[in-house]
């Protein structure tokens, strides 16, 4: 996984001698690989949340849903991921006003930041929250993870407003203890397949990318 890591190139770098194949779960811009791991019969890629992918997926259910316009709501626009799931949203065709900050890049960004702050995470959301809300005109929100979607139906309920619509990304425990649509990411395929490429590293070399990217599916909750 790359999610911690720096500077691939560099680790990549470390890994170019190997005769092994090598699966690598890919945390940032699809387009970005190093060139040193762009041999397609060693090195296979795996991004199944930094795409744009998952917000088309959620803007063609919202379709079909004939659920619009929305707002876009997320305090992580600092990032690749937050811009891509709007990206997707977009190129599905929903109409979406977004609401976003572009202080932080994800949540640990953001708990990090609370804690040089001396406050508590969930105090700071909240705060980066009602700056955002200040311009919300629609009560249907697409939100860019599920803690954000989580903290936004409490804050509604705090001011003691009607429940807004709302769909998040994630499908954790929060989508289903507050009773809201989410994203699910394809995890489970992503490692199954990086296991066949390890097993049979032929199985992608010409038929498909080298970027794979199982796409995952809205959990509707009742």
């Amino acid at each position: 996984s790359t999610w911690l890591v720096d500077d691939a190139s560099k680790l990549f770098a470390h890994f170019a001698s190997f005769k092994n194949p090598i699966s690598v779960w890919w945390e940032y811009a699809p387009d970005v690989i190093p060139v040193i791991a762009r041999n397609k019969k060693k090195w296979a890629f795996y991004n199944v949340a930094f795409g744009k992918e998952a917000g088309v997926i959620v803007g063609r259910y919202l379709k079909n849903k004939n659920m619009g316009p929305v707002h876009y709501l997320s305090p992580y626009h600092a990032s690749f991921w937050s811009k891509a799931r709007l990206q997707g949203l977009l190129e599905a065709g929903t109409d979406v006003i977004p609401l976003v900050n572009d202080r932080y890049v994800s949540p640990f960004d953001l708990a990090d930041a609370a804690e040089r702050e001396g406050i508590e995470r969930q105090v700071l959301l909240n705060n980066v929250l009602e700056s955002l809300l200040k311009n919300a005109t629609l009560d249907k929100f697409v939100c860019s993870n599920d803690w954000v979607a989580a903290s936004l139906i409490d804050f509604f309920k705090a001011k003691k407003l009607p429940p807004p619509y709302v769909i998040g990304f994630d499908d954790t425990i929060e989508s289903y203890r507050y009773v809201f649509d989410s994203f699910a990411f394809n995890v489970g395929t992503m490692v199954k397949e990086a296991i066949y490429h390890i097993v049979a590293p032929t199985i992608y070399a010409e038929q498909r990318r080298q970027m794979q990217t199982p796409l995952g599916r809205v959990v509707e909750k009742h």
